[in-house]
């Protein structure tokens, strides 16, 4: 019976391959070229937003891969060095999210009321980062362009304010290299400070810290090339902010020079020296904690010891102020002249702790270490 109406089906089946491809220009059963490519793709890359890869230049790169002091994988990020981001060239491809963020580039547009468009309801800036942050790929046409608003010399200066506010909670690669982009173009006067207090900013919002791994990427780009002492300033409070194993190990080799303290430090003539003290001193979030606690186990260096010890009186938890007092009975005397500025700096957070402790019942290896101790808690 099947063998009757073989012919006539075969027949049938030809003509609708014939109509579709006469209606749609492309054969019923063609295999699209890029995702022929996508499956050939042997060349060991890690592809990013858009089949875009991470690159670390390549002074970063060598001290990256691997593993860092706290055992963590970094070897995620891979490519040749120094690679600049071609918005441009990848407007062909896009995503849910792109049309999504897309839409709301133009509802923020319309909110500010600078292209002559009627104004609509009040925008609701954290949905757009929202979209933006969780965005996974085919991003480049949306930051193509923010790029474009941003050089656009009609566009008001609160609104470019805005957009680099957005940029800067963002957090994401892309949006850390458009802000990178615009470090050395001719922008207002009035909007330099902005855009150095937005890069100040990255990671300072309150997203996962895995989710802010990758924008250290074009951080520690722009932190290897750059000399200029507001923008190393800026990169190093992005660095601290960020407060991933990583970005700390850059800020300590930067600052850790032999038989420098830290009065020589702060006086330092080498504004990458300057900058990563302040970025150092300026990191709040928890989860540093165990890095910071485990360099100051294991350092003998006494201005590293300094340094490591402040972090930790000063983050936002009593997380640090318990790894400081599990260490600081262990302390030799040669430490106990900085005591004192340590422990002006604990947190509230660390002295509400501290009220739940008994300081005396401490095993204090050194007494001028006790003595230090008792004393600026106001104890002795």
């Amino acid at each position: 019976m099947l063998g009757k109406y073989f012919l006539w089906i075969v027949l049938a089946l030809c003509l609708i391959a014939f109509g579709f491809y006469l209606i749609t220009g492309t054969p019923l059963f063609h295999r699209p070229e890029s995702i022929h490519n996508a499956a050939n793709d042997n060349s060991g890359r890690i592809l990013g937003d858009e089949g875009s890869t991470y690159n670390y230049p390549s002074s970063t790169k060598a001290s990256v891969q691997g593993k860092s002091r706290t055992g963590e994988n970094l070897s995620l990020f891979t490519g040749s060095a120094g690679s600049a981001t071609d918005y441009s060239s990848r407007k062909g491809t896009s995503s849910p999210e792109q049309a999504r963020a897309l839409v709301l580039l133009e509802k923020w547009r319309r909110s500010q009321n600078f292209s002559g468009m009627d104004p609509v309801e009040e925008f609701n800036t954290q949905e757009l980062i929202d979209a933006l942050h969780h965005g996974s790929a085919g991003m480049g046409e949306f930051y193509s362009k923010v790029l474009e608003i941003m050089k656009d010399s009609s566009v008001p200066l609160s609104a470019k304010q805005e957009l680099l506010f957005i940029l800067s909670r963002t957090a994401t690669p892309e949006a850390v290299r458009v802000m990178a982009e615009l470090v050395p173009m001719d922008l207002p006067v009035e909007l330099k400070p902005e855009l150095y207090t937005s890069i100040s900013m990255v990671g300072e919002y309150f997203w996962d810290r895995g989710d802010l791994f990758r924008a250290s990427v074009p951080v520690l780009e722009l932190w290897s090339q750059s000399q200029d002492p507001e923008v190393l300033n800026a990169l190093a409070a992005a660095m601290g902010n960020i407060g991933n194993s990583v970005t700390l190990d850059y800020l300590f080799q930067s600052v850790l020079r032999e038989d420098s303290t830290l009065a020589d430090i702060r006086n330092s003539n080498d504004p990458r020296v300057t900058a990563a003290l302040l970025g150092l001193e300026k990191v709040r979030t928890p989860e540093a904690a165990p890095f910071i606690a485990a360099r100051l186990q294991d350092s003998r260096n006494n201005m590293e010891m300094a340094i490591c010890a402040g972090i930790l009186a000063s983050m936002d938890n009593a997380a640090g102020t318990q790894y400081l007092l599990s260490w600081i009975p262990n302390a030799d005397d040669s430490f106990a002249a900085y005591v004192p500025d340590i422990f002006q700096r604990i947190s509230p957070a660390g002295l509400v702790y501290l009220e739940t402790v008994n300081l005396r019942s401490l095993d204090f290896r050194s007494y001028p270490i006790e003595q230090a101790v008792l004393a600026a808690l106001g104890l002795r």
